[in-house]
């Protein structure tokens, strides 16, 4: 089940989810975080004005959103898949059912 962070939640509607503004506590960057439930599926896309969100900013927002024991994923689609709304967005999809239970029988980490 995904989280809300009310503390970080923008006094703004929008049509495809729920609006955040994030600080991480170390880069101090401003993340801008939209949470939404796709098709039964929790996702959440973080994005940066000026570069992509790292690492440690996407761990952040994981735990943020997630609980520390869900699996949640980044996906690389087909090229003739890609959809590129935003040049320095990322996305994270909760795991769930059957590719939840395979990444869990194949490890990750």
């Amino acid at each position: 089940m995904m989280k809300d962070p009310i503390q970080f939640k923008v006094n703004k509607r929008i049509p495809y989810g729920t609006p955040y503004l994030v600080v991480h506590p170390g880069t101090r960057a401003k993340l801008s975080v939209i949470a939404s439930c796709d098709n039964g599926t929790n996702h959440v896309s973080v994005s940066l004005e000026n570069r992509t969100p790292t690492w440690l900013e996407m761990c952040f927002i994981k735990d943020l959103f997630f609980d520390a024991e869900e699996i949640c994923v980044q996906v690389h689609p087909k090229r003739s898949q890609y959809v590129n709304a935003h040049e320095h967005c990322l996305h994270l999809w909760q795991a769930t059912g059957v590719c939840a239970e395979w990444l869990e029988e194949v490890g990750v980490g």
